[in-house]
């Protein structure tokens, strides 16, 4: 092992004598710097070699060359101040051809320079044959090399990549790219030099796609080479101004003969091929056609093709063929309709916006127009204004159009939760475009055709057999101003035996909401089997709901959250606005809700756990109440009701039993404190507070007798809240609370 390291310092002899000699290191770095690579040799050679030692002597080494190349700057520019000044001081005659010969010398390359980075290429050379199937060490050394502008390392180092690791798209993606785009040549130029060449791309991505032909990033990054080689071409014409005349550089001659290859034979000679790469995007159009006959069964990435044709000015004969597959080949499927319904609202913006090179070029040179009258002109703009209206609201109809093609093609519940989805989103889109131009012309399509669609969806009896759908229904209902039709919808549903409605407990929730915003604005709910004065309607449904909803439905602890909420907030009301008239009814009924109040309770914190069980359906469970704005977290609840009994009933005894029965009686903090949501902790943080703040304002009380008890309960809570941040090792906000409560108790 020595002898084999003595060899290898032996060997870096030569170039470090050389920095010596040029001033960049002293004796004692280069000594300092050889005993460095001795130790890092001997690890290196041990005999289960570590990846680290690897990493840590490349590091090393690149901090030496950011060294390295910082003395050996400053010592140029020295010597170029020194010949400046020696100049000066001899005069310019006889003196310019010596003094630039010696300036040549002096910045001309030696050995030393490029001897540290050939050793860090050296070093990732030896890490990748230890570990050949570490893919890491391949982005390493590509990314060093870049750095180090060692390009024609680069490409050997792709190579010996893609041989050892074929499958990887990255891989085949970025090597691609380096032989195109090129790459910076030094650091202080603008462009990019180098690479450029379309042919080496090309050959590596087909290359790619022959070993991974399913693999879909290859296919969509091939396709945008070829839109990247158009735009190319394109900005080439429009620089020189050539027109329609075809530009090809001696480099491009052979790519040319690669594209009569692949294009189209269309009887025009070779030029009209050349033109048709890029005016009708033959090769795009090819690589597409390949790619889903390689992968046949997939929307998404059709629908990928076409968002890679928008990123680039004139594609829409390729986006128009994606579309064509689309519609021929997912005739029965819903996503398939809704990119369709996509693309013509993408598409029907107002015309095709020109980006790059093509922006203000229209192909017309008409500067003889000089000279029309301003008239001409103001009919000319009005007339174009009237096309884009027409356009613009025939947008909406071409969507309304296909949406009833796909509900009658493809009448399933799915298709018409997409239909309306979309088109909620798209009247969502339109407010909040900036030009709100012609927006209640649009508006009032959509919502003239939205009842007319759910109207379809309940002739077929389709609303009736989804959840979500039924749902769906009601909310659209409501926004178009039409909450008892929403109410009877839910209601219909929910009656059906045969209906998933029935033993849904979203459709219940929503069912009673949309009551109690009838009831606020006192319209009329006989219609719906209750009578208008019964004030309690939503509860009932409730109540209806918990005898039909299973116990170990995930539903069954938001309908019992709900309801609690919702007498919790009518008792409320019903306390603070009593009259002596008919006060002991009243007292009578509050007493009664108040122990259906506490019974609820109970059953929440017995069954907080089912909160994550899943429901039946696919439908998500709320995580607030829509008309109290509370969470329905169990300590949301517990906070609810904790200052209902404290402020509205001033019984601090039943706010104390409450927060004890959360807090320390039940297993929701011990068991919890690790899963919770974040928006759960900050509630119990805050049921927490709440608590201390009571029992501090306790003081001396003879509640808290005699003032011994008020300061136990608090050192209680205290320490319950610091044990629930350190189970969330939260140790900072622990911190904070025993600072506090060394305050709060001294």
């Amino acid at each position: 092992m020595a002898e084999q390291v003595q060899e290898v310092l032996d060997r870096m002899v030569p170039a470090l004598r050389d920095l010596m000699d040029k001033g960049i290191f002293s004796e004692n770095e280069i000594r300092a710097i050889v005993t460095r690579r001795r130790t890092s040799e001997y690890l290196l050679r041990r005999r289960a070699p570590r990846k680290t030692d690897y990493s840590r002597y490349i590091e090393a080494e690149e901090n030496l060359e950011k060294l390295r190349s910082i003395r050996n700057k400053r010592s140029l520019a020295r010597k170029a101040a020194k010949e400046r000044s020696d100049k000066e001081c001899k005069g310019d005659g006889g003196i310019e051809d010596g003094t630039e010969t010696k300036k040549k010398k002096n910045g001309s390359s030696s050995i030393g320079d490029a001897s540290i980075v050939q050793h860090i290429h050296l070093l990732f050379v030896r890490a990748k044959r230890k570990w050949k199937q570490d893919l890491s060490w391949h982005l390493q050394h590509a990314e060093f090399a870049k750095r180090s502008f060692s390009f024609t390392i680069l490409g050997k180092i792709y190579a010996e990549a893609l041989q050892i690791h074929p499958r990887n798209a990255s891989l085949w993606i970025e090597a691609a790219s380096h032989e195109f785009f090129g790459y910076v040549a030094s650091s202080n130029s603008y462009g990019m030099s180098g690479g450029g060449s379309i042919k080496n791309a090309r050959i590596l991505l087909q290359r790619g796609l022959r070993i991974n032909p399913t693999l879909k990033e290859l296919w969509l990054q091939y396709f945008c080479l070829e839109l990247h080689y158009i735009q190319k071409l394109r900005g080439r014409r429009e620089l020189l101004q050539l027109g329609k005349r075809t530009i090809l550089t001696d480099k491009d001659k052979d790519d040319a003969d690669d594209n009569d290859n692949d294009a189209e034979p269309n009887g025009n000679g070779g030029l009209s091929q050349i033109e048709a790469l890029y005016e009708d995007a033959t090769l795009p159009r090819v690589i597409y056609k390949n790619a889903i006959k390689n992968i046949p069964e997939d929307v998404p990435f059709r629908l990928a093709f076409v968002e890679c044709c928008r990123r680039f000015p004139k594609t829409e004969v390729v986006e128009g063929d994606v579309m064509s597959s689309v519609e021929a080949d997912f005739g029965t499927l819903e996503e398939a309709w809704i990119a369709r319904a996509t693309y013509i609202v993408a598409s029907g913006g107002g015309g095709v916006t020109e980006v790059g090179f093509l922006k203000g070029n229209d192909g017309d040179d008409d500067d003889d127009d000089d000279d029309d009258d301003e008239g001409a002109e103001s009919r000319k703009r009005k007339r174009v204004n009237d096309n884009d209206d027409d356009n613009q609201t025939s947008v909406e109809t071409s969507i309304i159009q296909l949406l009833e093609e796909a509900t009658t093609t493809v009448s399933t519940s799915k298709m018409y939760i997409q239909s309306i989805s979309f088109l909620r989103h798209h009247l969502i889109q339109l407010s909040q475009h900036e030009d709100t131009h012609n927006y209640d012309d649009k508006m009032m399509i959509i919502a003239n055709y939205l009842p007319l669609l759910l109207q379809k969806s309940q002739s077929k009896q389709i609303t009736t057999t989804s959840p979500e759908l039924t749902i769906l229904t009601a909310d659209v209902l409501v926004e178009l101003g039409h909450p008892l039709e929403a109410a009877q919808s839910l209601q219909r549903a929910i009656k059906d035996a045969a209906s998933p409605c029935r033993t849904t407990a979203r459709c219940y929730i929503r069912w009673a909401e949309i009551s109690q915003r009838m009831e606020l604005l006192n319209q009329p709910v006989a219609a719906i089997g209750i009578t208008p004065s019964n004030p309690h309607r939503p509860r009932m449904i409730l109540r209806r709901a918990l005898d039909v909803i299973p116990l170990y439905d995930g539903g069954y602890y938001d309908l019992l959250s709900t309801l609690f909420l919702h007498l919790l907030t009518n008792t409320t009301t019903a306390t603070s606005s009593s009259k002596s008239r008919n006060r002991k009814s009243k007292a009578q009924r509050i007493a009664k809700e108040e122990e259906e109040i506490s019974s609820l309770f109970e059953k929440l914190i017995l069954l907080h756990h089912r909160r994550k069980t899943p429901t039946t359906t696919s439908t998500p469970l709320p995580t607030t109440d829509s008309t109290t704005g509370v969470g329905l977290y169990l300590p949301c609840l517990s906070l609810a009701y904790f200052r209902h009994l404290l402020f509205h009933k001033g019984d601090v005894h039943a706010a104390r039993r409450v927060y004890r029965q959360v807090l320390f009686d039940s297993n929701y903090v011990a068991m919890g404190s690790s899963s919770l949501e974040e928006e759960e902790v900050d509630a119990t943080l805050e049921f927490y507070e709440s608590c201390i703040a009571m029992e501090n304002s306790m003081g001396d009380d003879e509640i808290s007798r005699g003032g011994v008890g008020g300061s136990v309960a608090v050192r209680k809570l205290y320490d319950g809240v610091i044990g629930f941040l350190e189970g969330r090792e939260d140790i900072r906000a622990a911190d904070l609370f025993r600072k506090r409560k060394v305050e709060d108790l001294v």
